[in-house]
């Protein structure tokens, strides 16, 4: 079984323990649970360009996949350290884990950056007004005197 996915989610995600099992005889799974993050070991920038093993000593590159599936990250649980350094870490980690899966050349369900722009109004109204659609009259301020109906 050379053809390989990595699911990159949550350890309590029971979507991919399905999706998962049900390919079990097709295609060998990598699962990437984030809220676990410190438990895998990564590699970024050589070549292979990324490796991801977890704690039993499975590896999967960049190399080795033919899609991934970018379904439901988590942060890990950063309590141990202080207040201070979380933020920095988290926003670290949220650019390693989206990163993978938006420098990915092959197949990727649900790209971090489409789901970004999906999720941004401003630029779903800029590319429907640009795509030729007829848009609502819109306003987005943040002040309140252009606010007036």
């Amino acid at each position: 079984m050379n053809r390989k996915i990595l699911i990159i989610t949550c350890q309590g995600d029971r979507t991919a323990d399905y999706i998962t099992y049900k390919l079990r005889d097709r295609i060998s799974v990598f699962r990437f649970n984030t809220d676990l993050f410190g438990n895998y070991k990564l590699e970024i920038g050589g070549n292979p360009f990324w490796s991801i093993e977890d704690g039993d000593g499975d590896r999967i590159t960049d190399l080795d996949i033919q899609a991934i599936y970018y379904r439901k990250p988590l942060l890990p649980a950063l309590d141990e350290y202080k207040p201070v350094y979380r933020n920095f870490m988290q926003r670290e980690i949220v650019a390693c884990i989206e990163g993978l899966a938006d420098s990915f050349l092959g197949i990727c369900l649900s790209k971090p950056n489409i789901l970004r722009q999906a999720d941004n109004k401003i630029y779903q109204l800029a590319m429907a007004s640009k795509l030729g659609f007829t848009i609502p009259k819109s306003l987005i301020t943040n002040d309140g005197e252009a606010v007036q109906v």
